[in-house]
């Protein structure tokens, strides 16, 4: 699944979730409930998602501190 396709899930849910608090006044609606621990799944599953794509890019500040001001690598 991609990030955006998730930010989207995440949004629909986390509107739905405050659509219906409102509608029934309640934070502690059985439904409300229930959404708002689909929405923390879904928020896990974009955290793993986060972390393994940051694992699979370069980490800049270690080229970085490999090179000069003027992108000269040190020796």
């Amino acid at each position: 699944m991609s990030i955006q396709r998730l930010n989207r899930e995440i949004e629909g849910l986390r509107s739905e979730m405050i659509r219906v608090a409102e509608h029934t006044g309640s934070l502690v609606d059985p439904r409300v409930i229930a959404l708002s621990q689909q929405l923390d799944q879904l928020l896990v599953v974009m955290q793993r998602l986060k972390r393994s794509e940051q694992k699979l890019m370069p980490d800049h500040r270690a080229v970085a501190s490999k090179h000069n001001a003027y992108g000269e690598r040190f020796s």
